[in-house]
């Protein structure tokens, strides 16, 4: 049985600078005004915000255009109606249902015999 360990630690190890790489790092931290040891500074004085209050004197209403609607004197629902399809004739033999509440008219009996063998 093989058992595998891991030789690395869970952190990488920092790499130590010599002395003239110290110095020429702190020379470049000073010039852009780093701290070499990078180290937050926090400011001691709070930030001072400049603040000045908006005064809202009288709210903005958009200005349209008032369109009356048109009085027809009609009191009452407004319908189309609509059309009611009837067979009529002597033609038709009958109704019959396809599928579940699907009608169908039937003008013959052989197109009742074939709608009868296509139900489930």
């Amino acid at each position: 049985m093989l058992i595998y360990t891991s030789t690395r630690s869970k952190k990488p190890k920092s790499k130590k600078m010599t002395k003239p790489q110290k110095a020429e790092y702190a020379a470049w931290c000073a010039k852009y005004g780093i701290d070499p040891d990078g180290k937050v500074k926090k400011n001691k004085e709070p930030i001072k915000l400049a603040y000045s209050p908006v005064l809202v004197t009288k709210t903005y209403v958009r200005e349209t255009q008032r369109v009356p609607s048109l009085d027809t004197g009609h009191t009452g629902a407004v319908t189309t109606g609509h059309k009611v399809t009837q067979y009529t004739g002597d033609n038709m033999v009958g109704i019959a249902t396809m599928h579940k509440s699907n009608l169908v008219p039937v003008f013959n009996s052989d197109s009742a015999k074939d709608i009868s063998s296509m139900r489930r």
